[in-house]
């Protein structure tokens, strides 16, 4: 539930807002669209946290492996799994938003 709450809503919200911080720039409310920018940075810092924390669980389960059980490397793995494949989609999307936004700023410059 953490995953989803802490790390993919950021994220996808962050996206929304990025959106809509190019649209304001193109009808060129520029306070507006810092401010929306400003907020998708506050909420990829928050995923951007959740992704250190789990990374360093991720460690800390690699250290102690004896504590995990089968079926606990099964769940670990899956989790890693999942993870890995949402961060990668998740950072290609704001990558992609990202340079659509950078060129709708150039362009109205």
């Amino acid at each position: 539930m953490g995953f989803w709450l802490f790390y993919v809503l950021p994220f996808c919200i962050s996206f929304v807002l990025m959106l809509m911080g190019i649209h304001l720039l193109k009808e060129r409310v520029k306070i507006g669209a810092y401010l929306v920018y400003f907020l998708a940075g506050l909420n990829c810092v928050i995923a951007g946290i959740f992704g250190v924390s789990y990374i360093y669980a991720l460690v800390l389960e690699l250290v102690t492996p004896s504590s995990l059980t089968k079926w606990g490397w099964m769940a670990f793995w899956n989790d890693n799994v999942i993870f890995a494949i949402a961060t990668v989609i998740l950072i290609a999307m704001n990558v992609l938003i990202w340079r659509r936004s950078r060129k709708m700023q150039l362009k109205i410059r």
